[in-house]
């Protein structure tokens, strides 16, 4: 799946994922993760199951191989040009914060400005800042504040309000005054912390487990009987 998400990775070999994963040249698409994945409970097309099937690779690799989830998994996901799958990065990133090679990798993030554009990775992007922040370089730190205040400039409608909920993960003391400005007060809804999308209302952690028949199976087979495990 993710092969086909970034072709160009169908014959690269894990040596050359991670120069690819810092070509910021290609768009990414705004598959809506928030709604087309993280708050579908039924995942009934063949897309946002293959995704739950990437996403539990990735995290089990994170759990238990963080060397080779570094050097073989996370490039190919900074590769790809899904923002879902972009999503499903930082989530499983943010699930160690205490990884010193995860915080670089949600360091990259914080550095791609095309991840602004989408506001579906607000949660993300809010978390990554939050953990990721105090071990940027000033210069990666200056970096990342240029991409937020522009994000509220290149965004339409809720701009304003997705900069000042960015700029209020990141410690006030690190901001220049003009910024620190532009940071909401501590009782604007801005200031409070994001609700993972998944866990928004109250629904619990999804819970994989399919008994599915879709269009794709006359065209593929049936799906394995253990890909959903």
């Amino acid at each position: 799946y993710l092969r086909l998400q970034h072709p160009s990775l169908a014959t690269a070999d894990s040596g050359c994922l991670r120069s690819q994963a810092g070509d910021l040249g290609e768009p990414l698409v705004d598959d809506a993760p928030r709604w087309s994945y993280w708050d579908d409970s039924g995942l009934e097309d063949p897309r946002p199951r293959c995704l739950a099937a990437v996403q539990r690779v990735a995290e089990r690799l994170a759990s238990s191989k963080p060397v080779d989830f570094v050097d073989h998994c996370a490039p190919v996901l900074l590769a790809a040009q899904s923002a879902t799958v972009k999503s499903i990065l930082m989530d499983v990133l943010l699930a160690h914060p205490d990884e010193p090679a995860y915080l670089g990798i949600l360091s990259d993030c914080l550095l791609d400005p095309r991840l602004y554009r989408i506001h579906d990775l607000g949660y993300w992007l809010e978390g990554a800042l939050q953990a990721a922040w105090p071990s940027l370089s000033t210069d990666d730190q200056a970096a990342v504040l240029r991409i937020i205040l522009a994000s509220a400039d290149a965004s339409s409608g809720r701009g304003e309000y997705f900069r000042s909920r960015l700029l209020a993960r990141i410690p006030g003391a690190d901001l220049p005054p003009a910024i620190r400005a532009l940071q909401p007060s501590a009782t604007d809804a801005a200031a409070r912390p994001a609700v993972h999308p998944a866990h928004r209302d109250g629904v619990p952690d999804r819970v994989w487990g399919f008994d599915i028949q879709d269009d794709t199976e006359p065209l593929i087979g049936e799906w394995p009987v253990d890909f959903d495990t």
